[in-house]
């Protein structure tokens, strides 16, 4: 879902969506990102937001919350993992056999 941000709480977070206005709990399971990792004190009124919920009925919780710029929520650095990536063996060095010389 997505709306925006008309009032934060202490432990509540009100968004306006297309379908109307509520107010979710945020509890210490809320995933909050804002350019990065939040807290709800991150948010203020006006900001743009996607997020999804758990719940049902009157106790819903705000279970991902995103606002800022996406690209500042990934992690930053390279990459593990792959061929040639920290952490994998250094390929062996091909020269090839050694020349001799005869008498």
């Amino acid at each position: 879902m997505s709306g925006t941000v008309t009032n934060v709480g202490t432990d509540t977070v009100t968004i306006k969506t297309a379908s109307g206005t509520t107010t979710y709990a945020v509890n210490s399971s809320s995933d909050i990102d804002k350019n990065g990792e939040a807290t709800l004190s991150d948010l203020i009124v006006g900001d743009a937001v996607t997020f999804n919920t758990t719940g049902s009925g009157s106790s819903l919780a705000i279970d991902k919350l995103h606002a800022g710029s996406e690209a500042l929520d990934r992690p930053s650095g390279p990459r593990g993992g792959g061929p040639g990536g920290p952490g994998s063996p250094r390929a062996p060095s091909s020269t090839g056999p050694a020349g001799t010389t005869s008498a």
